[in-house]
């Protein structure tokens, strides 16, 4: 691959990126990120893979102190994350929340469990409207 391509597939995706993140108002991504990103796959792979990179580089494989499931694969996850993702109440979710709750299913932790994990974070991410 030459040097001219490789700069030009960081420049479209440093543009493609801004105007799918303008209006992005916490960290990660939610659903309506990831369904545009995810038409083209390999970016959703790419980004899950940009994620567990950081993770690595971080020192450890974990978010919000539970340990990251590294048994299976990236393509996985993202099956996992879109299945997440086609229940609304986990629209506003953003993806690193959710590989803790993969993570939590892959580990054994009962169904109730996972989903008061799961009620946990939709009360954080739920937009509230002021009173």
């Amino acid at each position: 691959v030459s040097m001219k391509k490789v700069i030009l597939i960081f420049t479209l995706m440093l543009l493609f990126s801004s105007r799918v993140f303008a209006d992005i108002k916490f960290y990660g991504m939610n659903k309506e990120q990831w369904d545009v990103l995810d038409k083209e796959a390999h970016i959703t792979r790419a980004y899950l893979q940009g994620v567990f990179d950081g993770l690595i580089s971080g020192g450890d494989f974990k978010i919000a102190g539970v340990e990251i499931n590294g048994e299976i694969s990236v393509v996985q996850y993202r099956e996992a994350i879109t299945k997440l993702y086609s229940d609304y109440r986990n629209a506003l979710i953003p993806v690193p929340p959710l590989l803790v709750v993969i993570s939590k299913q892959l580990s054994g932790e009962s169904e109730e469990e996972v989903e008061k994990y799961l009620q946990h974070i939709r009360g954080i991410y739920v937009s509230k409207p002021d009173k």
